[in-house]
């Protein structure tokens, strides 16, 4: 007589790392470059790990997060103060329970205001730097802040002088 015995253990403990959060960023990258002329954009955040714990992270603006990435990767954008109604979050927080992975939020931007600000200082590269913070569980290094990079379009006319070049056989008479 042959007994067999399975069992299935949950092992979730010994292979994950613990929950956090992180911007679901799907090409791998901090910066996003978008059109000023969208007006909004959706952003994921996922909650990541064992799946065993609820918590809330928060959503905001970080000058410090933006000042270290520009530091870190040698560029310079500049952020759109916080302080003007330029922009706004459709929330401050979400809410993960247990089984949540992702919950999207959307960045809205006023069009004409942000174009406005903009053109003080065409040469800066302006962006809306979003941070992550929770209490409750960690915030993935490298996956705290989003930058939107706002960009406007331009339209140029440009000559092009045009030469043409000939191939003689003979010399010309």
């Amino acid at each position: 007589t042959i007994t067999a015995v399975a069992s299935c253990a949950d092992d979730r403990n010994n292979f994950l790392p613990d929950d956090s959060f992180g911007f679901n960023n799907k090409a791998g990258e901090n910066v996003l470059t978008l059109p000023l002329y969208g007006g909004s954009y959706e952003i994921d955040v996922i909650k990541s790990g064992k799946g065993r714990n609820e918590g809330v992270v928060n959503i905001t603006t970080s000058n410090f997060d933006l000042k270290n990435f520009n530091d870190q990767y040698g560029v310079e954008y500049y952020p759109l103060p916080d302080d003007q109604n330029l922009y706004s979050f459709s929330t401050g927080s979400l809410s993960f329970g247990v089984e949540d992975v992702t919950k999207p939020f959307t960045v809205s931007w006023d069009i004409a205001k942000v174009a406005e600000f903009m053109e003080q200082e065409p040469q800066n590269q302006y962006c809306i730097p979003v941070a992550l913070r929770s209490e409750g569980l960690d915030v993935n290094d490298g996956r705290q802040i989003f930058i939107l990079n706002l960009v406007t379009s331009t339209v140029t006319a440009e000559q092009t002088l045009l030469s043409r070049t000939y191939e003689w056989e003979s010399e010309p008479t």
